[in-house]
Order: C-alpha cells, then sequence, then structure tokens
C-alpha cells in the first residue's frame, strides 16, 4: 500500500486525482508517517517558482492583468490532503488538432428554436511562463477567468479576482461554485460563487485557519453547495452545507482525516460519497452515516452524478485510459443498473429527458438505456471527438474536435450535427468546458 499512495502522490502533481484516490490518500496518510513526510515534500516543490520573472500577455486574451502580475502565479493546489497542480509544458506552441464532421451530417438553413441562444463557458488556465513570441510555456491547472462562447462565433472574456483552484462546479444554469485564492499559491481560501448572468463574483466562505478537502459539490436543487475543508495540520476535516443565497453555513460532518467522506451527490436528506475503500452515505441534516457499502471496483474511478440521483463510476486505470463502467442509484450504491464491459471509452455524460448515458469509443458515441440495459451507436464520426456538455433539456450536445467546439441536436431519440453552429476555437491547452447554458 505504501508504494501505492507515494504513486498517487506523486501523480497528483501531474494530473487530477479521482474521488476515491483522494480518499484512499487520507487514509493511508493518517496513519503513514513515510508517507506523510513525502506529501509534506511534495507540496513544497510549488515554491521553486515563487521568483518573479518578466512575462508576457496570452495572446488574444485581455483579462485586464499586467505582465508582471501573471509572472507572480505560483505552483501548487491544496486539495485534499496534498498541495499540487498539474503542469502542461507546450514545446513550441499550441497543439494542432483537426476539427471533424459527422459521416451522417445534415446541416439545416435555419437554425430552430432548440439552438437559439446557446452558450458554452470555458475557463482559462493560469499562465505561469511564456516563451518566444508570447506562447504560453508552463500552464498550470489553476483558472484565472471565464470565456463564455456564443453559437454565433462570438465571445467575451471574464477576469476573475484571484485564481479557482481545483475544478469548477457548474448547477446546470447559471452559477459556477468553486474554491479562490489571490494566486496560485497564496492568499486565503474562498468559496465562491460566479454568475453568468451577472459577470460577478459572490463569496459564500472564508476559511481562516483550513483550506480545501476537495472541489465542492451542487446540491440537487441548487440551493447550497457542500464544501468539505481541512484544518492547517490536516489531521481534521468538516463537511459543510452552505447556503447559496444567503452564504450561511452549517457544519454536517466533523471527523478526523482517516474517516472523511468525499462527497458525490447531495440533496435534502442525503449525502453520498466515498470513504477509502467504502460508498457512505450520510444524513443531510446530521451527518450520520445511513449505510456503508464496500466499493464495487477496487481500481480508481471517475464519478458523474446528475440532479435526479444517478450516478456514473467510470474506472480509469493510471495508464491505459478508461473503462469499464457502470450506473447506479446513489440510495443503492452497491446495484448495478446498467453496465459497459469495454475500455476505451471517453467523456460519458447524462442525457438529460432520458434514461440513458452516452459515450464516445473509437469514432462512435454510444448510448446505454440503465432502465432497459438496451445499448446502441447513437451517431458516428470519422475521427474520435470529445463529448462536453448536454444544456439542461437535453435538447444539445457540445462536442469538441481538436480545437473547435460544435453542437448536435436532439432529433426524437437521435442526434443530429448542426454545422451552421460553430462557436469560436478554444485551445484544449488553455481552456477547459465548464458547461452549457441558455
Amino acid at each position: 500500500m505504501a508504494r501505492h499512495v507515494e504513486a498517487l502522490l506523486a501523480r497528483s502533481l501531474e494530473e487530477s486525482l479521482s474521488s476515491r484516490e483522494r480518499a484512499e490518500i487520507v487514509s493511508h496518510v493518517a496513519s503513514c508517517q513515510s508517507c506523510a513526510r513525502l506529501q509534506r515534500e511534495l507540496s513544497t516543490t510549488g515554491g521553486l517558482l515563487e521568483q518573479p520573472e518578466p512575462g508576457a500577455e496570452l495572446p488574444a486574451l485581455d483579462l485586464g492583468r499586467t505582465p508582471r502580475q501573471a509572472s507572480h502565479r505560483t505552483l501548487a493546489f491544496a486539495a485534499v490532503t496534498l498541495t499540487g497542480v498539474i503542469v502542461v509544458i507546450l514545446a513550441g506552441g499550441f497543439l494542432s488538432m483537426r476539427a471533424t464532421q459527422p459521416v451522417a451530417a445534415s446541416p439545416s438553413v435555419s437554425p430552430p428554436a432548440a439552438t437559439a441562444g446557446l452558450y458554452l463557458l470555458v475557463a482559462h488556465r493560469a499562465v505561469l511562463d511564456t516563451g518566444r513570441g508570447g506562447t504560453p510555456a508552463v500552464v498550470t491547472q489553476a483558472f484565472d477567468a471565464f470565456r463564455i462562447l456564443a453559437s454565433d462565433g462570438s465571445q467575451t472574456d471574464h477576469a476573475l479576482s484571484g485564481v479557482a483552484v481545483g475544478t469548477p462546479a457548474f448547477d446546470g444554469a447559471s452559477r459556477v461554485a468553486y474554491w479562490s485564492r489571490t494566486a496560485v499559491t497564496g492568499g486565503t481560501y474562498r468559496l465562491v460563487v460566479w454568475s453568468v448572468t451577472s459577470k460577478q463574483e459572490r463569496t459564500l466562505l472564508t476559511l481562516t485557519d483550513a483550506s480545501p478537502n476537495g472541489d465542492p459539490v451542487w446540491t440537487a436543487d441548487g440551493g447550497a453547495v457542500i464544501a468539505v475543508t481541512r484544518t492547517t495540520a490536516g489531521d481534521h476535516v468538516r463537511m459543510l452545507r452552505v447556503d447559496a443565497a444567503g452564504a450561511s453555513s452549517d457544519v454536517v460532518a466533523d471527523t478526523s482525516a482517516a474517516t472523511a467522506v468525499a462527497p458525490i451527490y447531495a440533496d435534502g436528506s442525503a449525502i453520498v460519497g466515498l470513504r477509502a475503500q467504502t460508498y457512505v452515505v450520510l444524513d443531510a441534516r446530521t451527518g450520520q452515516v445511513t449505510s456503508e457499502t464496500p466499493v464495487r471496483q477496487p481500481r480508481a474511478s471517475d464519478f458523474i452524478a446528475t440532479r435526479t440521483g444517478m450516478v456514473l463510476e467510470l474506472v480509469r486505470t493510471f495508464e491505459t485510459g478508461a473503462g469499464p463502467f457502470r450506473i447506479w442509484q446513489v440510495t443503492s450504491p452497491s446495484k448495478t443498473l446498467a453496465t459497459v464491459e469495454q475500455s476505451g471509452i471517453e467523456t460519458p455524460v447524462f442525457w438529460p429527458g432520458r434514461s440513458e448515458a452516452i459515450f464516445v469509443r473509437g469514432a462512435a458515441v454510444d448510448a446505454i438505456d440503465y432502465q432497459s440495459g438496451a445499448a446502441r451507436t447513437v451517431v458516428t464520426f470519422p475521427d474520435s471527438v470529445r463529448l462536453v456538455a448536454f444544456d439542461r433539456s437535453g435538447d444539445v450536445l457540445v462536442i469538441r474536435a481538436g480545437n473547435r467546439f460544435t453542437a448536435l441536436e436532439r432529433s426524437a431519440a437521435d442526434l443530429r450535427a448542426r454545422a451552421d453552429l460553430r462557436f469560436a476555437e478554444a485551445s484544449p491547452d488553455l481552456f477547459e468546458p465548464v458547461g452549457v447554458f441558455r
């Protein structure tokens, strides 16, 4: 186990860890001095970049910051029980990827009502250093701005007051919740909600003696955010329910780091998450454990939850990609409703309004119905694409091919390509999709 946790600690500096991996680190480090020491050593690596160097503005992106401000950004992100951030070294510029068209594309002359006023929110990664000609050289996993892409090709940029660390959580409609601080390695942590309507940030919670222990999770009704924090020493973890309107907060659970739960889903009655190698269901009011079940798949997994309480658990190995996956309901983590026993699965998403999850495998977009178990191919492309997200109604799916985003529109049980709907390009090395809204 010691080697496994050491590998996770090292890998956290290069990529995001799953909820289960973070829970394994919490549990193991609490009782292993060797791994705890390694964790502290890794968390200090960000200090190597703290000395300011001359920088340059990012090309074609005016974020209202001077080159000197950008160069002060440093390298670290506190999440779970360690500090780390993905660093991407861009050798000689952006990756060049060819956008593709579906085999059976059927563009229409005038967009129907379903696609009117469609927008895609992406987050811009903070750049620590630039190369010749202002080309980004070191890019972090923290975000310093949001860009709104409209389906008519227009775009607007909105700089953040600090940097968003971790993965921003979109409520599916108009708000994004995230942990923020002044710079990548400096400043007090704040739980912030940013509105796509007002383009303003609002602080819900400020941490004075703690740091984030994972990313925030919206409750199913969008009324609150579940936030987990840990003490500076890293030995104590709190789970908070923070009201999204009034910013009041209640402590749901207050535990040792070894027994902390990483939330996946929350509503008014229950909070479902992982604790090391078990699925845990907590009473949302008291924080008491109402059920605890051993995990079905001991390997590392990603979890995607819907507002209706469905969870897709995707097995993601360390080196060789993703798959298989299974779908279960939050009230019964051990009961499998549907499964896809294949590898090479990319970007699964639930289809709102239908009892299906869709995913990319090779050049095909496939679907699995978690009520009937029926599987089918929805659409095929000449090359592999990545699914981004549906809008809240399930009428439009945004996909990505290289630097280009485009839309697929629902037609009965199918998805049809809309060649006349094109978002502005956004390099995957600098921009991460957050959500689709109207």
